[in-house]
């Protein structure tokens, strides 16, 4: 139909539906991790990010299919929350970080629910349930090495993120009744009250 096909602005962030979200990212080669080249990328999506107002990044989502992803939760998006909320999401500033040739390895048998959204989703979120810890190793930008663990909020973060690299997105693993746009989230309750999961 002919608006279906109507000419838009391309976005700076590729959409569910684009290909190159399906395929898996490559590693970046080890002499290359500090080159000026992946210095520019890691710099693009950081600002992609922040201008999108996003807690994470990976290059697929920018066309690019390297194993790279950046991350950050600002003080000013933490603010945004009152604590009770900021509690129930385990989530807490994170300052700026960039990941390359990263594995993220779950830590025990312990889960949560909560929502999730997308910048290659837009507008929408949904429920997913994800390991609560896991454990991280790679390097950063300029190829020095990082191994961390890493919990709640922030490990599903890290974890949403590994999967674009394995050309996975949320809604692969979503509970289907759960998925809403956010201006039909009327309370916060909306956001905090996930259904019950049997495992």
């Amino acid at each position: 139909m002919r608006w279906l096909t109507k000419l838009r602005p391309k976005p700076d962030i590729l959409r569910a539906g684009n290909p190159l979200l399906r395929q898996k990212s490559l590693p970046v080669q080890p002499d290359l991790i500090g080159s000026g080249d992946t210095r520019r990328l890691v710099t693009r999506m950081i600002s992609v990010m922040r201008k999108d107002r996003g807690q994470g990044l990976s290059a697929i989502q920018l066309g690019e299919p390297k194993r790279i992803s950046v991350f950050e939760i600002t003080d000013a998006m933490v603010a945004e929350l009152d604590p009770e909320f900021m509690r129930a999401l385990k989530m807490e500033v994170l300052p700026l970080m960039t990941l390359v040739n990263y594995t993220v390895t779950p830590r025990g048998n312990h889960t949560s629910v909560n929502r999730e959204g997308c910048l290659s989703v837009p507008g929408l979120s949904a429920f997913v349930e994800r390991p609560l810890n896991v454990h991280v190793s790679g390097f950063d930008e300029f190829g020095s090495p990082l191994d961390f663990d890493a919990y709640g909020w922030t490990a599903r973060l890290l974890q949403h993120e590994w999967d674009h690299l394995e050309g996975v997105l949320y809604t692969d693993r979503m509970i289907q009744s759960t998925l809403a746009f956010g201006d039909e989230l009327n309370s916060r309750q909306d956001f905090l009250d996930p259904p019950i999961v049997h495992s």
